[in-house]
């Protein structure tokens, strides 16, 4: 089987995490031809959180070395099932800054430093509050982080992601989810559809957009609705993170004919190279 690859940039207009470099972001869309189709997917690096640069991932994805490259084959294998599924509305959590006005009964809050606490306007609002720390705390820094927060208000924090990078977060007094910093215990499940397979656990598991083109995100929502738990608020859909975005929902978070039809026309149009046979 042959694969195509064809790059693409995108332009922040803001930073997808806390360290990201700034600056036009490269990622690369993969190509395969079936008999009555063509199947597609997409690789996009966050290089500060340990994702290969494309230049490295497309000279070893024949190898199949990591998840995140089998997971990409798996959507070249399989993603005419993939996105033949009878699109569904689900729930989103709004990915708030800080500043602009709230629109959802969930937030999910990237924290800057140890010392932030611009998430408060939503708690004191009965907002749900997500914390997303990527590693930030250590023990005693959270411990004093937390104890600054009312505690009439600390029902209202859902959990608090990758608290930090020892991998010990036993005692921590809030609920916990894990995403790229494999610590425990841990109370939610972060899943990242586009790079990584969902095995069997016993946690509450929140799809998450991997932050990279249309295509990831449309990929993300297809598995979503395959294995998801849609009475839960997902986070998924990121909108204004880049210039290029023009994948949009419906009322209900429902995909736009359109917009998967400009997708799908896009994906088809020429410029593609062979990488490699697999």
């Amino acid at each position: 089987m042959h694969v195509y690859y064809r790059e693409y940039n995108l332009s922040p207009l803001r930073p997808a995490n806390r360290g990201s470099p700034k600056g036009v972001k490269t990622g690369v869309h993969l190509k395969v031809k079936k008999r009555f189709t063509e199947h597609f997917a997409d690789y996009f690096a966050h290089e500060n959180l340990g994702d290969m640069p494309v230049e490295l991932f497309l000279e070893k994805f024949k190898y199949q070395d990591h998840e995140y490259e089998k997971k990409i084959f798996h959507f070249l294998l399989d993603e005419e099932r993939i996105r033949s599924r009878k699109i569904k509305p689900f729930k989103n959590h709004q990915s708030w800054q800080g500043k602009e006005a709230i629109n959802s009964p969930v937030i999910k809050y990237k924290l800057q430093d140890y010392k932030d606490f611009s998430f408060m306007a939503a708690l004191e609002k009965k907002v749900r509050v997500r914390l997303d720390a990527n590693g930030l705390f250590n023990k005693d820094e959270i411990q004093t982080f937390i104890k600054q927060i009312p505690k009439d208000l600390l029902s209202f924090i859902d959990y608090l992601e990758d608290p930090m990078a020892d991998l010990d977060w036993k005692d921590l007094s809030l609920p916990l989810a894990r995403d790229f910093i494999k610590g425990d215990p841990y109370d939610f499940l972060i899943h990242k559809p586009n790079s990584r397979f969902l095995g069997e656990t016993d946690k509450k598991v929140i799809f998450s957009s991997y932050m990279g083109s249309d295509l990831g995100l449309w990929h993300a929502y297809c598995e979503l609705l395959e294995k998801g738990n849609l009475k839960e608020a997902h986070g998924i859909i990121t909108p204004g993170l880049y210039q290029e975005q023009n994948f949009f929902f419906d009322t209900g978070h429902v995909p736009a004919a359109e917009s998967i039809k400009i997708l799908y026309d896009e994906l088809s149009t020429p410029g593609w190279k062979l990488l490699c046979s697999i």
